[in-house]
């Protein structure tokens, strides 16, 4: 006998990136992401790509500017899970690879000077670090609020090590 398969490990994506689901997986479980953490980004995918369909975009309309204006929208709206530039970046490579957009030759925008403070963390806990993809992502979120609450407008200089240490106390 196999083993039962999990409902929670279906993804079901609905709109312009659909058609693209199986060389996202593809590339991701090559890339040596977890099932876990492959249906995490593939929830991330389809939150992307309901987006797409609902302002009327297609897959030849994935942008940087367009991803921008995803993310901006899904913070607005109280969102706070956190979407990572590899998730971007995968599906825009797939997109590139296939044909169905060119390459942009700028780069890409970011939200705010904390949002791009926080994709460098995001950056260094995956590659320096080596940690998984949602442990990675815990850790970006804990940072989102505490620099919510100590740097709200991404102003760093008046933080302390103490701030830090205080934060951490409070988490645990």
């Amino acid at each position: 006998m196999g083993v039962p398969a999990s409902k929670v490990a279906k993804v079901r994506v609905r709109g312009p990136l659909a058609p693209f689901v199986p060389a996202f997986r593809a590339a991701l479980k090559e890339a040596g992401y977890t099932p876990l953490s492959i249906v995490n980004e593939l929830r991330m995918l389809s939150d992307f790509s309901r987006w797409l369909q609902e302002h009327a975009f297609g897959a030849t309309d994935v942008t940087a500017a367009r991803i921008h204006d995803f993310v901006a929208a899904r913070h607005s709206a109280g969102h706070v899970v956190a979407y990572p530039p590899r998730l971007f970046a995968t599906i825009t490579g797939i997109l590139v690879d296939r044909g169905v957009i060119e390459v942009e030759h700028e780069e890409p925008l970011v939200g705010s000077p904390v949002d791009a403070l926080l994709a460098t963390f995001e950056a260094f806990l995956l590659t320096e670090r080596g940690l998984a993809a949602c442990t990675a992502a815990a850790y970006v979120l804990r940072a989102r609020r505490f620099l919510a609450r100590q740097a709200p407008g991404g102003d760093l200089v008046g933080l302390a090590a103490r701030d830090v240490t205080d934060a951490i106390r409070a988490e645990c």
